[in-house]
């Protein structure tokens, strides 16, 4: 079977020499790390615990990433000297313009572990010293998934591949991890395994739902057009011309 390519994806990590593609810079932010045990996601006011804004921090880089749902970047931090990470996802910005992000992996435990991120992808702190309560991410694991949800962004929004199916998709995809998977060898055979471990079956759902909103997207442009290529004018707008 063929492979269709993925265009308009690249990777996005620094630790392997590749610039970055993403969402621009997120505005400035400085703030001290702080945990709370037990926060709900949502409810009344007064069950939110408020942080302490500090403007002060030794900076730590981190690497921009896609997330899930594209949306926000997600901000990953190889922790030195090792093959782990912490990935943090962007909860809110203050009203002084200020950034805080959360732990991902911690928010699962129902635990928000917070820390400020400025310039984009500078932490206010060390995102490795903060009071955890989870076990840190694999890099090799983490780079892979990112690279699928950015992927699959690119297939969602590209009308060449509405006629592709999951699985050449699939294909590309793995294609392009091994283009861009970094240098050192150990590494890139860590990413590719990961990526191989469960076969098409463990993508099969996201690269799926990707397609699909490509195709619902081509159907919902072609309905609004006419067969010479014209916009159609509605009905309710004729009436306000006449009227």
């Amino acid at each position: 079977m063929d492979e269709v390519a993925v265009p308009g994806v690249s990777a996005s990590d620094s630790d392997s020499g590749k610039n970055t593609t993403l969402s621009p810079p997120l505005a400035s932010a400085e703030v001290k790390p702080t945990t709370s045990k037990g926060i709900p996601e949502s409810g009344p006011a007064a069950l939110r615990r408020s942080f302490h804004i500090s403007l002060c921090g030794q900076l730590y880089p981190g690497v921009i990433e896609a997330s899930k749902r594209g949306v926000h970047p997600v901000i990953r931090y190889p922790i030195p000297g090792g093959e782990f990470c912490y990935a943090f996802e962007q909860v809110r910005t203050t009203k002084q313009g200020l950034v805080v992000y959360r732990c991902t992996k911690c928010k699962k435990s129902g635990t928000t572990t917070s820390i400020a991120v400025q310039n984009g992808c500078e932490f206010i702190g060390d995102p490795a010293s903060l009071p955890h309560v989870c076990t840190p991410l694999k890099n090799a694991q983490d780079k892979v998934t990112r690279m699928v949800y950015q992927s699959c962004q690119a297939i969602a929004t590209d009308p060449q591949l509405a006629q592709a199916k999951p699985s050449q998709l699939w294909k590309s995809i793995a294609q392009f991890i091994d283009d861009n998977a970094p240098s050192d060898e150990a590494e890139r055979k860590m990413m590719l395994k990961h990526f191989y471990r469960s076969g098409y079956k463990s993508r099969r759902r996201t690269i799926a739902r990707a397609a699909a909103k490509l195709h619902e997207s081509t159907l919902r442009k072609g309905s609004d057009t006419q067969e010479d290529g014209t916009p159609k004018v509605r009905k309710t707008a004729m009436k306000n011309c006449s009227s």
